[in-house]
């Protein structure tokens, strides 16, 4: 877990965060576009500029944080998934898993 740690700082270090992480609330607003349903899980990439979440219709959609822009929907699961996770140093690999039992991996510059 530290060496993940590491990698996650290192990433941080590398890549600004720009967000709007309010500290003395801790929250940060993220609005999704209107035509996203039942979102089941989301994640923030290691440089803070895109945002990937998984839905009801069994795909992966990247947004960009600072705008809330999609740039990408990923379509392969065959069942919905419930997981996705940012590769800790890379802000352009995810991974994601769905209830058929696969995992998918993403890269969101291609």
């Amino acid at each position: 877990l530290e060496d993940a740690y590491l990698a996650r700082q290192d990433c941080k270090n590398k890549h600004k965060r720009r967000n709007s992480f309010d500290e003395d609330n801790a929250h940060m607003d993220f609005p999704l576009p209107a035509s996203v349903s039942s979102t089941i899980a989301i994640a923030l990439s290691c440089d803070g500029n895109t945002v990937a979440s998984t839905h009801g219709d069994h795909t992966v959609k990247v947004f960009l944080y600072m705008t809330g822009v999609e740039i990408r929907v990923f379509r392969g699961h065959s069942r919905t998934p419930w997981t996705v996770k940012y590769h800790p140093t890379n802000p352009n690999i995810l991974a994601s898993g769905c209830l058929g039992f696969q995992v998918r991996v993403w890269d969101i510059a291609q």
